[in-house]
Parts: structure tokens; sequence; C-alpha cells
């Protein structure tokens, strides 16, 4: 006689016994609704405090959102689960119009083909070693002129700018990117209007608001600039490459275009926001930039390494996104029905003082002494985490390396306290101005 059925943690609902709803906030709809509006991360923070593994958020009558609180859960959705989820309707409306069918939304057979053609690209042509060299040269470039000692207004500002061409010339190559003029401008207004569409709910696009036609004109402008940058790109390079795979796919100046918009997008955002936050945390902690200088002087960049580390914990840029279920579904013990939001958030998971002592505190050593724990996830888990990892840790470290060797910084102004803007990545509520001194050749 066979025993009873043992329910894994996610499976078809099919004869699985009692639907068990998970606990929401125990308010109004429209208390979550305003928590939403005027506090995102505070909302979720709220919902991690009720100690479930996962939690129901429901801030509209048609917005219906499962929050994962437990690391555990969100590594089985992220990986050996991974298959029964897909991007949420909302994400591929609202990042869709976009980002395309990139690598952020493309799913199943397709994405897992384009994502091992574009890693063997970034081995290629953006291997350490050869991010180093670019990393030295565009930072340089963007200094050597400004003299000995200057401000920087809007440190965020100045790394976009930075990152964007690293992963420009990374992409195109030096020549080819140096050609293309608009591709910078057209990327930020992109970037903006993209960041709004997180701030809140948008109207349809067929409504034609002052938001609508600004969304349209920022993506027909890097639409414009990347078809052109198509029919030109050298065969020699991460985009002629690419360009050469995707001719024998149908559609395929199309797929193009979108993996280079989410290659571009997600290459210089996310690490522009990943320097920014460096840097407020090293001109922030007291006695930080001493560690640091005296490490790089008798111990290489072990101490960088680990810095780097810790602001990803602190201030991971992708700090949430969503998956949904293909089907009704049972997860941690509750059931989530086919198609509904779930959230997964790097941010909650690294402040959780489960995982990590005193979550809100700054440490450098804390990788150092081995704390990194399977709680620390800032580029995502399983076949959809970030492509460009290495990548990214590689250009971050070889910048603050460059810049820690060379110049000093400090705090220009630190009358108001900085906090955190919201949206498709963490970044400031206000900028922040940076002074840099060079430092004396003994």
């Amino acid at each position: 006689m066979m025993g009873p059925r043992v329910v894994t943690k996610a499976e078809s609902l099919l004869d699985c016994g009692p639907r068990i709803v998970p606990p929401g906030l125990g308010v109004s709809q429209w208390t979550e609704f305003n928590w939403l509006r005027k506090d995102f991360l505070g909302y979720l923070e709220k919902g991690k405090a009720v100690g479930s593994e996962i939690v129901r958020l429901r801030p509209l009558p048609f917005n219906e959102i499962y929050l994962v609180t437990s690391i555990e859960v969100a590594r089985e959705i992220s990986g050996p689960l991974g298959h029964l989820f897909e991007k949420s309707g909302q994400t591929k409306m609202m990042v869709g119009k976009f980002l395309g069918n990139g690598l952020v939304l493309s799913e199943g057979e397709r994405h897992l083909r384009d994502r091992k053609a574009i890693s063997k690209l970034f081995v290629k042509y953006l291997s350490n070693e050869k991010t180093a060299a670019l990393c030295e040269v565009v930072l340089a470039g963007h200094l050597v002129h400004r003299g000995v000692s200057f401000t920087i207004s809007d440190i965020e500002a100045f790394w976009e700018k930075i990152s964007f061409e690293i992963i420009g010339k990374g992409i195109f190559g030096e020549i080819a990117f140096e050609e293309s003029t608009t591709l910078f401008a057209a990327m930020n207004e992109f970037a903006d209007a993209m960041g709004m569409r997180f701030k809140s709910i948008p109207f349809p696009e067929w409504i034609p608001t002052s938001r609508n036609r600004k969304e349209k004109l920022a993506i027909d402008k890097v639409n414009r600039a990347l078809k052109s940058a198509y029919d030109n790109c050298n065969t020699a390079s991460f985009a002629g490459e690419l360009k050469e795979y995707y001719k024998l796919i149908p559609g395929g100046k199309t797929q193009w275009v979108d993996q280079i918009k989410t290659l571009l997008f997600a290459g210089h955002e996310t690490v522009a926001k990943l320097l920014s936050w460096a840097v407020y945390f090293y001109c922030s902690e007291d006695n930080l930039s001493n560690k640091i200088q005296t490490s790089l002087a008798h111990d290489g960049s072990g101490a960088v390494t680990w810095f780097v580390n810790e602001v990803l914990r602190m201030r991971p840029p992708v700090w949430l996104y969503d998956r949904a279920p293909k089907q009704d579904v049972v997860v941690g013990g509750y059931h989530i029905p086919k198609g509904k939001k779930v959230y997964i958030s790097p941010y909650l998971y690294h402040h959780d003082q489960k995982h990590f002592d005193s979550p809100e505190k700054f440490s450098l050593g804390r990788f150092e002494d081995g704390e990194s724990s399977k709680s620390f996830i800032p580029f995502g888990e399983g076949v959809r985490s970030c492509v460009g990892k290495q990548f990214a840790l590689a250009e971050t470290n070889s910048l603050l390396e460059w810049l820690f060797a060379n110049y000093e910084l400090r705090w220009s102004d630190r009358s108001n306290v900085v906090g955190i803007k919201t949206g498709a990545t963490l970044g400031f509520d206000r900028s922040i101005s940076i002074e840099f001194s060079k430092k004396s050749v003994k």
C-alpha cells in the first residue's frame, strides 16, 4: 500500500491538498497603496516584518504581489524550480516596450541559446585583462585634464558617462563607438523614461500623456541609433559577431537591437549605481579609506574586492526582480496562483539579521572573514543570473583600484543626509558632490 503523497516545495496543485494562502499585512488596501506610493522599499520591508517566508501584498484590487522574504525559497524559485516560472505580465508590458525581447525578458530555449552566445563574447572581448586596460584608459582620459584638485558635482552622472563609454567601447570597439555621437544622450533619455515606469502606475500607452510621449521619443531615438550601428558595426567586435550570429535567425536585426539595448542599459546603469554607492561609503565610513589604501600598498587589491562585495550587500543595484508561475504552484507550503507576481529582493536578504550580523552596518571585514553566505545574491541566481557578472566585477574593481591609487576623495558637501531612490536600480535621492585631489608621485 502506498503512503501519503509528499508535496514538494513547488509543483502543480493537482491533488496537492489544501491551498494555503500566505498571510498579508493586516491593513487596508488604501494603506498599502499609500505605503507603496510613498516608500516602495519601506513597503516591502513591512512585508518582510510579517515573519512569513511568503507574504501576500495587495496594494490595488487588480495588483496582487507575493513577496518572497526567505532566501531559501527565492533560491528554489530561481534555481531548480525555475522552469515553472517566467517574467510577470506587468514586467513584460513595462520593460518589454524598452528592452524588447532581450535577455531580461526572453524565456526557455531562446534565452539559454542567446545567453550562451553572449557569454562567449564577454569572455572573448571583455575578459578581466581587457576590461582592466579599457577602464584605466577611459577613467584617466576623463580626469587627466581636470587638474590637481577639482569637484565632481554629480557623482552618479559622472559614473554613468564612464560606465557607458566602457561598455560601449567593449561592445562596438573604440573607433566605432567614438563615431556614435548620439547614442549616449539617447540612452540617458531612455534610462530616465524607463526609471519613471518604476515610480508610479503608468497610464495605458494609447493615452497621449506627456510621459507616454516622452517614452516613445526616447525609445525611437535609441532604436534609430542602434539600427544605424547595426549597418556599420565592425565584424571583428562583440557587436559584429553578435550580428553574424543573428543573421542566421529570422528577425535577427530586431533581436540584435534588443540585445544591444539590454547590454548597454544593464551594463552601464547598474555599474554606475554600484560605483556611486562605493564612493559614497568610501567617503562616509571612518578610517575606511586608510584601510583600503594600506591594503593597496601592502597586500594588493584584496581590500577593494571585500569593499565592493560589502557595497553590493548594502546597496545591490538590481534590488528587486519578479517572476510569475506558469501554473498554479505550491511554494514553501503556500499556494501561488498562475500568473501572479512573485517578488524576489536581494536587498531584503542582504539586510536580514538571520544571515548577516548587524546588517545595517557597513563592515569592510565582513567578506574578508568569510561571512559571505548563500544570502548574498547581488547578481541574481540560477540560469537567469546576470550574464555580465564577471565583467561588472572586473570593471568596478579596476576603476576603483586605479582611482584610489591616484586620487584622494572627500565630501564637498555633507549638509544633507543622502537617502535611497528606488527605481529599476537603487540610486541617490539627491546629487552628491565629491572633491578629487591628485596624489603626488613619490
